[in-house]
């Protein structure tokens, strides 16, 4: 096994003494990164609560538990983040695929246990992932190519994740699609409701790809 002090810091946003990071994310990125998450997880909960219909229920279950796998991985990357250095372009291709079909696959399940629907993309787990799976590879592999060039911290990265899926479903899934067949949109209050709290909901989801 290689030693760890000479491995080439490919995971960025897994920060750690023993990998030092090409780019560094100034206090307050790292503050507002934290404090956003924080905001949003904690008006997921109060929503909730306040209404624990079988959506909510489903988002809030899928977001939280996408979240602590995140930290699993976080805490014991010492055991399998210097396996991914042997390879790094293709092993960390390969488990933000990996990441990302376990998180569309928890979605639906959760989606199934609370009796909720038009969570996920598609009730069916298979014509789920064959109709999400090519979007995030293509994601995948964009971004660790980028992410092996430029060596994005940890605040950026969890940034990015939130932004793709910002425009993906925030405004592809939520405003040109409705608008598209035809459905009335207040455009004004969706943006609002997007960058003041679903951002930040979000950034967990695709945290672990």
């Amino acid at each position: 096994m290689p030693q760890t002090n000479n491995l080439k810091p490919l995971l960025a946003p897994l920060a750690d003494p023993l990998y030092k990071n090409k780019q560094q994310a100034p206090s307050w990125m790292r503050w507002l990164v934290v404090i956003g998450i924080g905001w949003g997880i904690v008006l997921l909960i109060i929503v909730t609560i306040n209404e624990p219909s079988a959506e909510n229920l489903t988002l809030a279950a899928s977001i939280l538990l996408a979240g602590l796998y995140t930290l699993a991985l976080f805490f014991t990357r010492r055991f399998w983040l210097p396996t991914v250095q042997k390879k790094p372009m293709c092993s960390s291709a390969l488990f933000a695929i990996f990441n990302a079909a376990f998180v569309e696959t928890e979605f639906l399940v959760f989606e199934h246990l609370f009796g909720a629907s038009g969570i996920a993309a598609h009730p069916n787990l298979l014509v789920d992932l064959l109709m999400t799976m090519p979007w995030y590879i293509g994601m995948v592999l964009i971004f660790v190519r980028s992410q092996y060039k430029h060596q994005y911290s940890w605040p950026i990265v969890l940034l990015l994740g939130g932004l793709y899926e910002l425009g993906a479903d925030g405004v592809i899934g939520g405003q040109v699609m409705p608008i598209f067949f035809g459905e009335q949109i207040d455009l004004l209050d969706n943006w609002i409701q997007l960058l003041l709290f679903a951002f930040w909901q979000f950034i967990p989801v695709y945290s672990s790809m």
